[in-house]
């Protein structure tokens, strides 16, 4: 342990205590050490809990000199640590239990070429890459792909290892670390007809063969540190996601106690935004987006997002099966999908590069932890993710998310998007799609319900603005009290389109309405919303089942059978009160006409609900304005 006490150079009235130190691995006969990254990462977590024992200031600790990017072209630089006696040290320095002799540290810095670069015109020039797939390092005809740092081996299905050398079908022996092959604190363990397998693996249904996890789910304050990406001048992340929240971080990167130099993919108001910053001073950071319609990617379906990172330009697409060239040069006038990729690059100006000689470099500095679901203490004010997060890959290595520097509350696996779907759980023909926390079933046209269960009966079409009325019986509302109706509507030309979708009055003077604007369902009371289904849209051509249930001073409501849930205080109360008519659509607003479909079951039933059964109405629809007719949605 190495100790300094220095002026600080910004006010010399601080003194500064620098401590150098390394950390072994306890149980170790070799004295095996810690690697300093992995210290420096703990550390940075950790900070606050620092600050509380110490009663000191934890202070930066990044190395300043190689921060300043003094080497030219993509030569990697590493710092040096020379000590020599202070001249103002006071000798010794001692307390009832220390006594140590203050040295002044002297930080100089050395250049070399990072792997997969080399010097054509010198030594240190680092100006050519280096192809470490032309010598076809993987087996079994595996694709070779280079990073920056390296290759990578893409291998076929049944073989595993840096270069795809184990046949985990018919090899009989583990490899001499079984790391190689299972991840720990998973064995590896020979088959008796031939083959390895995993034992000890957990059985969590987001692992792999190999026993990585796959997956992991965020709430508000949650998130999991890995090691930092390292790469200083490209990279290639992908990841799947899914949330019903509007913003969120996904990943962020950064240095150790300093906000310049960071990468970080965002969801901002259900668009994608990534950003990266080099470390540039005065200059703000660069970023690209994507936007979606139809709840944009708050859905809670699975997005699979993939970021390209090289010499300060980014590639931002979504998607398996994006048309990236059409997509970056027609995208921005073409519809959806076809707006699946957007790029950004960054174009320094020549006369902020005077302070060094030759190109101007400016190189990510990503020396700090990889923070996915949330940036902790790096970004206190941005909002965590919450959802959950699969299959993340890295420069197209699989990361194993139980492989974590620092877990902070987040849940391996992802609950609320496992295979609800394997239990067949949609009858007479229907077809399931696992959502958020359950399933949806999409039922044939004579069947309804969450499981298509129910007989769904007649199917009315509205358009030009047509009705249907129905008069109720002149009772008080007990509570709880329940209304709801099943619905089909279809974006049109007009996103700006307003559908009356039911409305109930109460006495003469009072009417509560549901209405669905731009697909997202509110209910207003007299003209005023009340509340409303955020970002979860409901006009993609499917059928869907909305319900408002008024408890004594609260209103919930529920769209596909909790895929989306809200509740709301209320000052209003229905309690006591009598419903004198139902309508369906609205006739008298003939600029925000009904267009779509609705459930009738016979003549004299109709798919809204009252108290906590299905209304039977004693009497058939008493009118219809306009026309209408049984359609079916194109």
């Amino acid at each position: 342990m190495v100790f300094s006490l220095k002026e600080d150079a910004d006010d010399p009235s601080v003194q500064v205590l620098n401590v150098t130190f390394s950390v072994s691995v306890a149980g170790t006969h070799n004295e095996q050490y810690l690697q300093a990254n992995y210290i420096k990462q703990r550390i940075y977590l950790h900070d606050q809990l620092l600050k509380k024992l110490l009663l000191l200031q934890v202070l930066p600790f990044d190395d300043n000199i190689c921060v300043r990017e003094p080497c030219l072209n993509f030569e990697q630089c590493s710092s040096q640590l020379k000590l020599s006696t202070a001249d103002n040290a006071t000798w010794p320095v001692a307390g009832d239990s220390l006594l140590f002799r203050s040295v002044d540290p002297l930080l100089t810095y050395h250049c070399h070429c990072p792997v997969g670069y080399t010097g054509m015109k010198n030594r240190y020039t680092c100006d050519t890459k280096i192809d470490l797939c032309y010598s076809s390092p993987c087996a079994v005809g595996a694709t070779c792909s280079s990073r920056e740092n390296g290759y990578v081996c893409l291998c076929p299905p049944g073989f595993a290892g840096k270069n795809c050398q184990i046949n985990v079908e018919e090899d009989s022996e583990c490899p001499a670390k079984s790391g190689s092959l299972c991840q720990q604190p998973a064995t590896c363990a020979p088959l008796i007809d031939g083959g390895l397998t995993c034992h000890n693996c957990s059985d969590n249904p987001f692992n792999d063969d190999l026993c990585r996890l796959r997956a992991r789910s965020f709430t508000a304050q949650t998130y999991a540190a890995f090691p930092a990406l390292r790469q200083r001048n490209e990279f290639n992340i992908t990841l799947s996601f899914a949330t019903q929240h509007p913003t969120g971080v996904l990943f962020y990167n950064g240095r150790l106690n300093n906000d310049n130099d960071f990468v970080s993919l965002e969801i901002r108001d259900t668009s994608l935004v990534f950003r990266f910053h080099t470390g540039a001073v005065n200059e703000e950071p660069v970023e690209v987006s994507l936007t979606k319609k139809d709840g944009g990617f708050s859905d809670g379906r699975f997005h699979r997002v993939e970021v390209r990172y090289s010499n300060e330009s980014a590639i931002l697409l979504t998607g398996d099966d994006c048309d990236e060239k059409l997509a970056l040069k027609y995208g921005h006038k073409l519809a959806e999908p076809f707006r699946c990729a957007n790029r950004t690059k960054h174009v320094r100006d020549s006369s902020q590069c005077g302070f060094y000689s030759g190109r101007c470099v400016r190189l990510l500095d990503l020396t700090g932890p990889f923070l996915v679901g949330g940036t902790g203490s790096a970004l206190p004010d941005a909002e965590g993710f919450v959802g959950c997060l699969k299959d993340l890959h890295i420069d197209r290595q699989t990361i194993n998310m139980a492989a974590t520097v620092h877990n902070n509350g987040s849940i391996a696996g992802c609950p609320e998007k496992r295979d609800f779907c394997k239990s067949f759980p949609c009858k007479n023909g229907g077809s399931c799609s696992d959502g958020w926390g359950s399933y949806q079933c999409q039922c044939p046209p004579e069947w309804s319900g969450k499981n298509c269960g129910k007989p769904a009966g007649r199917t009315f079409g509205f358009k030009s603005g047509s009705e249907l009325g129905y008069r109720q019986e002149l009772s008080p509302i007990q509570l709880p009290w329940q209304m709801g109706l099943s619905v089909r509507a279809k974006r049109g030309q007009n996103d700006n389109t307003n559908f009356t979708l039911l409305s109930v009055k109460m006495g003469n003077d009072e009417t509560y309405r549901i209405e669905l604007r731009q697909g997202i369902v509110y209910y207003l009371y007299d003209e005023k919303v009340l509340l409303n289904s955020d970002l979860f849209g409901v006009n993609d051509g499917l059928w869907h089942d909305v319900q408002l249930k008024w408890m004594k001073d609260e209103v919930w409501l529920n769209i596909d059978y909790g895929q989306y849930e809200r509740t709301q205080h209320s000052h209003h109360s229905v309690g006591g009160k009598v419903v004198t008519k139902f309508t369906v659509g609205d006739s008298s607003d003939k600029q925000n006409h009904l267009v779509g479909c609705v459930r009738v079951r016979n003549p004299i039933f109709i798919s809204f609900y009252v108290s906590n059964v299905l209304l039977h109405l004693k009497h058939h629809a008493v009118h219809v304005a306009n026309s209408f007719k049984a359609m079916k949605l194109q």
